[in-house]
């Protein structure tokens, strides 16, 4: 049913998509793997029908009465993982943009993230509405906050690497890059 419903929306939206099936469970677990110890707040941008937001979740690094808050532009998708998460009250899930981060963080009550993971199709994003995501993520992350983007074409890494200069770039179980700004 997953997949179906994440190939269903890509067929639909391959440009807001722009993968035709979720991220394997592999791939998965090396994402939330760089999430730093000690979190309280991870936002995720773009989780589709949520296996990084599933491996977020087992790893153990967010603790009980930690915050998840996923935004996701598809109402189809948002509704999906608000049946997947219902039980888990850990997670917020928002159908809107990555754009308004700052409005959906003072929503859930908070000011501040201490991870944001994008798991966003950068690439085929509009310039100026990529501009506006990574400088709300700047302002919305804690002095120690880690920025995680997961990249299938590294084609806008240098635009990335201007707006958060500490980067730690690495492959995942894919064809993609994982790329861990400080």
């Amino acid at each position: 049913m997953e997949h179906l419903t994440f190939f269903g929306q890509f067929l639909h939206h391959p440009f807001r998509i722009s993968a035709v099936l979720p991220t394997g469970k592999r791939s998965a677990k090396a994402v939330a793997a760089q999430i730093p110890a000690g979190v309280r707040t991870i936002v995720e941008y773009g989780p589709g029908t949520g296996p990084v937001t599933q491996a977020i979740l087992t790893c153990g690094k967010l603790p009980p009465d930690g915050l998840l808050i996923l935004i996701e532009r598809s109402p189809e998708m948002a509704a999906f993982l608000e049946k997947k998460f219902a039980g888990d009250p850990r997670v917020q899930v928002f159908c809107d943009s990555a754009e308004n981060v700052q409005k959906i963080l003072v929503t859930c009550g908070v000011s501040r993230a201490d991870c944001v993971l994008a798991s966003i199709p950068f690439s085929v994003i509009p310039e100026s509405v990529r501009s506006s995501i990574l400088s709300n993520t700047k302002s919305v992350l804690t002095e120690n906050g880690v920025f995680i983007v997961f990249l299938y074409r590294k084609s806008v890494e240098g635009q990335l690497q201007r707006a958060f200069p500490a980067v730690k770039a690495m492959k995942v179980p894919v064809l993609c890059h994982l790329c861990v700004f400080l």
